[in-house]
């Protein structure tokens, strides 16, 4: 292999070097270290400098963050023992060859060219955000298939106080169908709601907000107040994703109010009232007060009228209270 090559294999290696350190930054920070230290922890481990006993308790007390650390000075080593035969490999390389040098030289500069424009690119703020967003979604998704568990991020901290930020994949019992209100976040845990995003969208939070899985909350208050609410026991987790597989349709609040809310429901198995019936006869409006204020059908949206009949697989928009619309369309096997 000539020397211009391993040049070339080396600026890939640090390139790939880089975003491993990213990768490595984002999984720490999952697992409630902020940015700063995370980083620090990625490059002691990487370059296997050591960090100081109080800063190794960070790592060792976590068995998650244990686990992350040995792949991360794996990963290290096997870097540092690559560059170093390939940068020996150039040395070899150049002693032989050195009617080339300069034609070969071209190729190398050319090469350096290529990866500082790949290296800037990547520390563009915009490109560089995209990318930390991309790689939380991977690390969070792939968390969330191991154990189910909620996403807690320290964002950063004030003495006993913390913003944190929380990936919800298992909702807590304390705040499952409850409004921010009914919560009563504040007088119980002493946290304050920030933020809510669903969808990648901000919700304009108000006391009547109900938190859904696969919400993103920020949060501010004691960081053991925040972990107490929102990292649960397998036993909890168990039992709620016992109760998820036993539904039969799937409902998204679309806006609540109170105790009311516009809901999609999409339909699966249709409940009893609504097998054979028209909407008229389901009594969903007379009996339930629940109005269906849209019918979706194979990606068309159809007319809804007294005699509409609906199907499985359907998807409506419907309007009434949270608790009866769950009553209603959330029937366990």
């Amino acid at each position: 292999m000539s020397w211009p090559v391993i040049v070339i294999v080396i600026l890939f290696f640090i390139i790939l070097y880089v975003r491993l350190l990213d990768i490595f930054t984002v999984l720490f920070r999952l697992t409630g270290l902020t940015t700063e230290k995370a980083r620090f922890q990625v490059i002691s481990l990487f370059t296997n400098a050591g960090f100081t006993t109080r800063e190794s308790e960070i790592i060792v007390s976590n068995p998650k963050r244990r686990n992350i650390a040995k792949a991360a000075m794996i990963t290290g080593h096997v870097f540092s023992a690559i560059i170093v035969s390939l940068i020996v490999m150039i040395i070899t390389s150049i002693a032989v060859a050195q009617e080339f040098l300069i034609e070969q030289l071209y190729i190398v500069l050319i090469a350096f060219g290529v990866f500082l424009v790949i290296f800037i690119f990547m520390k563009i703020p915009a490109v560089f955000r995209f990318n930390q967003r991309l790689l939380e979604k991977i690390a969070i998704k792939s968390m969330r298939r191991k154990d189910h568990q909620n996403v807690l991020t320290l964002l950063d901290d004030y003495g006993k106080a913390s913003i944190m930020e929380v990936m919800i994949n298992v909702m807590p019992p304390a705040l499952k169908d409850k409004t921010i209100l009914e919560s009563n976040l504040r007088a119980n845990y002493n946290i304050i709601l920030l933020l809510v995003k669903r969808k990648n969208k901000v919700l304009d939070v108000t006391a009547d907000t109900i938190l859904q899985t696969d919400d993103l909350v920020v949060l501010f208050g004691p960081e053991q107040n925040i972990k107490d609410l929102f990292i649960l026991k397998q036993r909890e987790i168990k039992e709620e994703l016992l109760i998820e597989s036993k539904q039969i349709n799937e409902l998204q609040i679309i806006d609540n109010y109170g105790k009311d809310a516009m809901v999609e429901v999409i339909l699966y198995q249709l409940p009893e009232m609504l097998k054979g019936a028209t909407l008229l006869e389901s009594g969903l409006k007379d009996k339930y007060h629940i109005n269906v204020m849209m019918l979706k059908r194979g990606g068309t949206v159809k007319e809804i009228n007294k005699d509409t009949i609906f199907q499985e697989m359907d998807v409506i928009v419907v309007f009434g209270s949270y608790q009866t619309i769950k009553d209603v369309f959330l029937k366990l096997e």
